[in-house]
């Protein structure tokens, strides 16, 4: 994953990218986010196709833990505390709603933004 950012980024800005993850890392470690974490997914299709969806679903799910899994494969099969943490707090939280079968981007922005507004007062903290 470092070789793909340093690709895009260049070597400049992948260090600036580096000093800016090392000074905040304390800080990212004492919130925490109240243990919660993660990321919101809007399901916007394949509302009629319930295999399909959930094949979907599986392939993301499979995606997003290839970096923790090669962590674990790379330690002689040891899931580390710290690695399932991480794989704990990179969740994708769905939101499946068939309103939103085929909705413009727009209209997932002002979603979210509505999301934001009624989670402002829960642990979630939605950013």
């Amino acid at each position: 994953m470092r070789n793909s950012l340093q690709k895009v980024l260049g070597d400049d800005d992948m260090r600036k990218l580096t000093l800016y993850v090392r000074q905040n890392a304390r800080e990212w470690e004492d919130k925490k986010l109240n243990d919660h974490g993660g990321f919101i997914a809007f399901r916007t299709a394949s509302y009629n196709e319930e295999e399909k969806w959930a094949a979907f679903k599986g392939r993301v799910q499979r995606i997003l833990n290839s970096a923790f899994d090669h962590v674990v494969e790379q330690h002689r099969g040891h899931e580390y505390e710290q690695v399932a943490e991480a794989r704990r707090l990179f969740e994708l939280h769905w939101i499946e709603d068939g309103e939103l079968d085929g909705v413009t981007a727009d209209t997932l922005r002002e979603h979210f933004t509505q999301l934001k507004k009624e989670e402002a007062d829960t642990a979630m903290g939605i950013y």
